[in-house]
């Protein structure tokens, strides 16, 4: 069985993600990965090349609107008619997609896996109750910008088969710098600060952003979670950066935090 990996993204450098972690994971259980490159202005595009990945173009936004939905449907651009689907912040743990694979040899056409979504710096991790859809047959249909319901057809692995990691919030500068990256589709970013427990996240002043970052409980050190391989070279090991910009017309501040490999603030 020949297997296809895809995925898209748009400034991979400046937004922060973990674009050559995500692929890594994926390659060594594919016949090929396909990224279309979204119009990328930062580099992305020379490192995809050097990933030795086949890179497609795409449109980063047509008239103020993200093209997410149709940028998907390139993925009938892929080789082969079954196509393993992740996103440029999810990596796949190391024994997932060999179960994705038995599952697939059994005669499922469409997989739906579980998801954990990690936080502060490695640190804290958050449950998603509900599947998603990351392998499909080519020429699939049932994407939307949010997320990829699970089909009535879809085979849904048990946990035990593994986890998407999902590390979109995991390091500070990734969440700010995705919304700094975006800005020119939403406006200029409002900083939101997700609280040390879970409620509604809430809009922050310049002086209380500075003084969340260089809050002790977001460095907490040592992690209780099975990570696959490919991620444990980054933990602890991220410089922050945190770009404050209220509105346009006011001029821009920075904060640097570097921090040792254990997660703790070193410098502030």
């Amino acid at each position: 069985m020949k297997l296809s990996g895809f995925t898209f993204v748009h400034n991979a450098i400046e937004g922060g993600y973990p674009i050559v972690e995500s692929i890594g994971a994926v390659l060594p259980h594919v016949d090929e990965v396909v990224v279309v490159d979204m119009e990328s202005d930062d580099g992305t595009h020379e490192i995809l090349e050097k990933l030795g990945v086949r890179v497609l173009d795409g449109l980063w936004s047509r008239d103020g609107d993200r093209t997410l939905q149709d940028t998907f449907h390139l993925h009938r651009e892929c080789e082969h008619d079954t196509v393993i689907f992740f996103e440029a912040d999810e990596v796949f743990e190391d024994r997932l997609l060999e179960n994705v694979k038995d599952a697939l040899i059994a005669g499922h056409s469409e997989v739906a896996i579980h998801r954990l979504k990690l936080e502060q710096n490695f640190q804290r991790c958050r449950w998603y109750p509900f599947p998603v859809t990351r392998v499909v047959r080519k020429g699939y249909e049932g994407y939307v910008p949010s997320q990829m319901g699970v089909s009535e057809d879809a085979f849904v692995l048990p946990t035990s088969a593994g986890y998407l990691w999902d590390i979109s919030n995991c390091f500070r500068d990734n969440w700010l710098r995705r919304l700094e990256n975006q800005s020119e589709l939403w406006g200029q970013p409002r900083f939101l600060m997700v609280p040390y427990r879970y409620e509604e996240a809430v809009a922050l002043t310049e002086e209380d952003m500075i003084a969340r970052l260089g809050a002790e409980r977001w460095t907490w050190t040592g992690t209780p979670f099975a990570l696959p391989e490919i991620l444990k070279p980054l933990v602890g090991m991220t410089k922050y950066e945190a770009r404050i910009q209220e509105n346009a017309d006011e001029d821009e501040c920075s904060l640097e935090v570097t921090v040792d490999n254990l997660g703790n603030d070193v410098h502030a």
